[in-house]
């Protein structure tokens, strides 16, 4: 009898993983580190779950793009469908053919093309406002006014030079 090999990865305690499968550990790390330290494809295991990580674009686009139809998304994904709905993400089979035809056309081309300076605004309103509200060049002031003699605090913001 033939078995196949499954791919390196890590080997988790049955603590470490109710840790992930919880939040209580940061899953960021963990996948970034596992990715690093296994590969393009990683396999573990939570519990009697087998998991298997993807971290090369072509390896997602056959996944996700070429082969879809061949791929269920597991057990997990009814309790993800409670929290996010029935969504491009979540969904499978006809229903998920039907939303990738309802999104397909905001990736065409051209779209994205376009999209680059929406982008390119987005982010430069995003500096402004961080440059801002969280300048360290936050000045006191003080004014006089010339008809009580009373003085008057003003803050003066500055944004760093190279944002404006």
């Amino acid at each position: 009898m033939h078995t196949a090999s499954l791919p390196p990865g890590p080997k988790l305690s049955p603590l470490d993983g109710y840790l992930l499968a919880t939040g209580r550990r940061d899953p960021l790390s963990f996948l970034l580190n596992a990715s690093r330290d296994h590969g393009d494809i990683v396999h573990f295991r939570i519990a009697r779950q087998s998991i298997y990580l993807l971290n090369h674009p072509d390896f997602v686009k056959d996944v996700l793009v070429d082969n879809y139809q061949k791929v269920l998304k597991g057990r997990g994904i009814d309790r993800t469908n409670r929290i996010m709905g029935r969504g491009l993400v979540t969904s499978e089979g006809s229903f998920h053919r039907r939303q990738r035809q309802l999104i397909n056309p905001a990736f065409h081309r051209q779209r994205i093309a376009g999209y680059g300076d929406v982008m390119d605004e987005l982010s430069l309103y995003i500096q402004l406002q961080s440059a801002l509200v969280l300048s360290p060049c936050v000045q006191m002031i003080e004014v006089e006014n010339g008809i009580e003699d009373e003085e008057v605090t003003a803050l003066s913001l500055a944004a760093p030079e190279g944002i404006v």
